[in-house]
Formats: structure tokens, C-alpha cells, sequence
């Protein structure tokens, strides 16, 4: 795909019969399903799946006292793990359900502070450990042994991790090659997308984002980051600049914010208001 060639077209409303707050949508592996996250009529959420070549959504989880984000297939394909927002309205940890939304149960028990996580293997992941007066941090942890390895810390809430080399026996988180891109929130509230691997070369500083952009996607052409109304595209090529991406077909779109890509590369999940 060349860099002038990418546009958004043929935009759907999956949740269009919902009124009310839905969000942080994520194409399953095969690509035949978007999980996301939707308020109910308790004032919780729960997650939904939408069956894209159906194009119909069904609850899984029905959870009137807590509430579940984040959805992901477990690396091992046989559930769902979410961040679950406990019974206490504060305690947020790591939850398992069965592929039917059934059969909860703890992944990491003392771990009770999970903003967002992704799954790097079946024991590492990368975690948003929330923090105090927003100094959030990001981590690596290999939910087994317990160890923790601090990535950064007044992370923004965007990362994305990538096993680079991976060892025959997983015992330490040390035992592999892992990089991540995050966002890193500045004094200036402004923030730049950075990367870190775990070895003799740490962080390094890579792009400014867009004012006001929090979430960003990755292309094999560039970048994708939303702002505000705008969809914004920076191309792989030397000496690029964020251009505002063209949409061909239908009108602005209002308060974009998150972001999710189809295993295809070619179709994207966006949240943005009515």
C-alpha cells in the first residue's frame, strides 16, 4: 500500500441500537469477530461481540455489581481476559471468562491496580499500573515468577508490546527480546511515541504525536493517530509530517479517540460520539 493511498471509506455504526457509552473495540485473531465494552442498564459494562460478517453483537458477560473493559482472547485461544473493576467501584484486576462470557475467574490476584494490559505470551505482560495524581507507569511483569521490570512512568494509555525473540523455556522475562511502543506524557501535557526493548539500548525518543492525540495505530505504511475530529497519518518515508487522513464517501467524524486494526491491516475499529 503507498503512503498517498490510504483513506477511510464505508464507515458502519456497529452499536447504532445502543444508547449510552461503548468502547475499546479489538478484532479477534481470525478476524471474524470486534469484542468491545458497553454500558448496561445496571450502570455497569459488560462485553459484547459483534459478528462481523453477521453484523450482530451478543452480551457475554452479565455482571450487575462489577464491570469489565479491555477484552482480549487469551493467548491460548480458550477464553476472554478483561480488566475487571471489582465490587469495591476502586480494585481493578486482571479476570478470565470463558469464551461464553462464563466461569470468571482471577488471573493475577495481587495485581489490583490494572488500567489496560496486553499479553505478550501465556506469563508476560505489559501492564498501565495506574498511579497517583495520574503518574501512571508502564510494566512488564511475568505474571509466574512476579517479577517486574519498570518500562516508564507518566505513560500515556496507548502501547503496544512485541516479542522479538522468544526462548524455547519461558522462565524470566529476561529470557527474551521484547520491544514496546508507548506514549510518553511530557511536563507539557503533550505526548511522544517512544520505544524501549529490553536490552543495552533502552528508551529512545521517536515522535511527536498530533496535539491532543492519545491513541495510535500502526500500518505497514506509518501511523495512525486520532485527535479531536481528525484522523491523522504519518507515512514510514524520510522526513514525513501528521497529515490529516482523507475520508472519501462520508462526513467528519466527531470525537474520535480509540483505535483498533483488523488482522487484515485494511479495516479499522474507531470510538467517536454521536
Amino acid at each position: 500500500m503507498k503512503p498517498d493511498s490510504v483513506y477511510f471509506s464505508n464507515p458502519q455504526n456497529i452499536t447504532s441500537g445502543h444508547k449510552g457509552y461503548d468502547n475499546q473495540p479489538w478484532f479477534s485473531p481470525d478476524g471474524k469477530y470486534i469484542f468491545y465494552t458497553a454500558m448496561t442498564e445496571h450502570s455497569t459494562t459488560d462485553i459484547f461481540r459483534y459478528e462481523i460478517e453477521g453484523r450482530k453483537s451478543i452480551q457475554l458477560t452479565t455482571t450487575p455489581r462489577t464491570s469489565e473493559y479491555s477484552p482480549r482472547i487469551t493467548t491460548d485461544g480458550t477464553g476472554i481476559s478483561v480488566v475487571r473493576v471489582e465490587e469495591d467501584g476502586t480494585t481493578q484486576r486482571l479476570w478470565r471468562f470463558d469464551l461464553n462470557g462464563k466461569k470468571p475467574k482471577k488471573i493475577a490476584p495481587w495485581l489490583d491496580s490494572v488500567g489496560y494490559y496486553q499479553f505478550l505470551s501465556g506469563e508476560l505482560i505489559v501492564a498501565f499500573i495506574l498511579g497517583p495524581a495520574e503518574q501512571h507507569g508502564l510494566r512488564l511483569i511475568n505474571l509466574k515468577t512476579k517479577e517486574e521490570q519498570v518500562i516508564c512512568n507518566h505513560v500515556g494509555r496507548w502501547f503496544s508490546g512485541h516479542l522479538l525473540k522468544i526462548p524455547t523455556r519461558e522462565t524470566s522475562y529476561e529470557n527474551h527480546t521484547i520491544g514496546v511502543y508507548y506514549t510518553l506524557s511530557t511536563a507539557s501535557k503533550s505526548l511522544l511515541l517512544d520505544f524501549w526493548m529490553n536490552g543495552p539500548d533502552m528508551a529512545r525518543k521517536l515522535i511527536q504525536l498530533p496535539e491532543g492525540a492519545q491513541d495510535l495505530l500502526a500500518l505497514t505504511t506509518g501511523w495512525l493517530a486520532s485527535s479531536g475530529d481528525e484522523i491523522w497519518f504519518l507515512s514510514n518515508q524520510p522526513n514525513s509530517d501528521w497529515k490529516p487522513l482523507p475520508r472519501k464517501g462520508f462526513p467528519s467524524l466527531k470525537g474520535i479517540s480509540r483505535m483498533a486494526i483488523h488482522p487484515n491491516g485494511k479495516t479499522i475499529a474507531l470510538v467517536c460520539s454521536e
